[in-house]
C-alpha cells in the first residue's frame, strides 16, 4: 500500500541533530590516566617524579615497550587528572591525559539487523562510537506511538494526542510507530531490528488520524508542545501543500528555543519541498533507496537540504523497504513491516 508519508526520512537529518546534542567529544570514559614523561629525562629524574606522586598513587610503565617513551599508567579519575595537571609534575611531562576506553564498533545482535540496509548506508556502526542519542528527546509528530515489543526498553516521555484531545497518543495507523522504531527501536536486545539513535527518548505527539491526515492547527500546537516540554529534536514525517503563517510561527518559536526540526521533503516526485519542510529552520530531507539513487516517489530540488534512506519498494515486493516493528492498522497487532512504498 502506498503511504502518504515516507518512513525513515530522518535517518541522516535527525542523526546530525542527535550528534550535536549527545556527541561525546571530550566526554569519553576512563578509569586510568596516562603520564608521558619527556623523552630527554633520565631514569633518575623520572623516578623522582614518580615518588612525588600523591600518597597511595602508584604509576607503572604501560608495557615492556613503554620505556623509551617514558609512558606510565596509573589509576585515577577526573579530579586526580586536574590535580596532576596543576602540579609541578606537569613541567616534566609531554602529556597528562585520560587513558580513554575505546571499543569495537557495535554490531547489534538483533536477528533482522542484516536486513536494515538503511543503517549500513549511513555508517551507523561507526557513528554509534560517538553518539547513540543518549540524553536526547525526539518529538515524533505523527500518528502516535503504540508500545510494540521491539520498543520495550525505549523511553517514552509525556506526549499528547491533538487529534482526539487526549494525553495518551496511541497509534491507530502504524506510521508513527514505524517512524519511532526507525529513530529509537530497542537495539542489541536479541529482538527484531535496530534503531539509529536507540538511547534517545521519544515524545509521541499525535496529529494525524487513522487515515493519515491532519490539520495545520494540530501540527502547529504539537510543535509548540515539543518546544515547551524539552524536546531537542522534532521529526515530522509528514507534509502537504499550502503556506501557513500559523505553522511557520510555531516552527520559528521552536527554533528560537534551540530545537532542531526535520521534515519530509514530500512524496510527489516534484522539484520542490512540501510544507513544513520548505520553511526556514527546517531540514528538508529527500529519500533514497538501497541503490543510493533518489527514491522514485521523493521530492527533490528546490528547498531540499539533504537526502537519506527512505526506502524504495515495488508493488509486488517489500525488498528495499525500511524494516521496523510497528502495528497492523487493521488489527492493532504488532508486526514487522518494510515501509517505503
Amino acid at each position: 500500500m502506498k503511504r502518504l508519508l515516507w518512513i525513515g526520512l530522518f535517518l541522516l537529518g535527525v542523526w546530525l541533530a542527535i550528534s550535536q546534542f549527545s556527541g561525546l567529544a571530550g566526554q569519553g570514559t576512563f578509569d586510568t590516566l596516562l603520564i608521558d614523561f619527556g623523552d630527554d629525562l633520565t631514569p633518575a629524574q623520572v623516578q623522582a617524579q614518580l615518588q612525588a606522586l600523591p600518597t597511595g598513587i602508584e604509576a607503572a610503565l604501560n608495557s615492556e615497550f613503554s620505556g623509551p617513551e617514558n609512558l606510565y599508567v596509573l589509576k585515577g579519575d577526573r579530579q586526580l587528572l586536574k590535580t596532576l595537571r596543576r602540579s609541578t609534575l606537569a613541567k616534566f611531562t609531554e602529556h597528562i591525559e585520560p587513558n580513554y576506553l575505546y571499543s569495537a564498533a557495535l554490531v547489534p545482535n538483533d536477528p533482522d539487523y542484516s536486513k536494515q540496509w538503511n543503517l549500513r548506508s549511513i555508517n551507523a556502526e561507526a557513528a554509534w562510537d560517538s553518539a547513540t542519542g543518549k540524553a536526547v528527546t525526539v518529538a515524533v509528530i505523527d500518528t502516535g506511538i503504540s508500545p510494540v515489543p521491539d520498543l520495550k526498553g525505549t523511553r517514552l516521555v509525556k506526549g499528547y494526542d491533538f487529534v482526539n484531545d487526549s494525553p495518551e497518543a496511541k497509534d491507530d495507523n502504524g506510521h508513527g510507530t514505524h517512524v519511532a522504531g526507525t529513530i529509537a527501536q530497542a537495539t542489541n536486545n536479541r529482538v527484531g531490528v535496530a534503531g539509529v539513535a536507540f538511547d534517545a527518548a521519544l515524545m509521541p505527539l499525535k496529529v494525524l488520524s487513522a487515515g493519515g491526515g491532519g490539520t495545520v492547527a494540530d501540527i502547529a500546537e504539537a510543535i509548540r508542545f515539543a518546544a515547551d516540554n524539552e524536546a531537542q529534536v522534532i521529526n515530522m514525517s509528514l507534509g502537504g501543500a499550502g503556506d501557513s503563517r500559523v505553522l511557520k510561527d510555531a516552527i520559528d518559536y521552536a527554533h528560537s528555543k534551540g530545537v532542531f526540526i526535520v521534515a519530509a521533503a514530500g512524496n510527489a516526485n516534484r522539484n520542490a519541498a512540501e510544507y513544513p519542510a520548505r520553511y526556514p529552520h527546517v531540514m528538508a530531507v529527500a529519500a533514497i533507496g538501497p541503490s543510493e539513487a533518489k527514491a522514485p516517489y521523493s521530492n527533490y530540488g528546490a528547498g531540499v537540504d539533504i537526502a537519506a534512506p527512505g526506502g524504495a519498494t515495488q508493488p509486488d515486493s517489500t525488498a528495499g523497504g525500511i524494516l521496523q516493528n510497528t502495528i497492523d492498522p487493521r488489527t492493532g497487532e504488532p508486526v514487522y513491516l518494510p515501509a517505503g512504498h
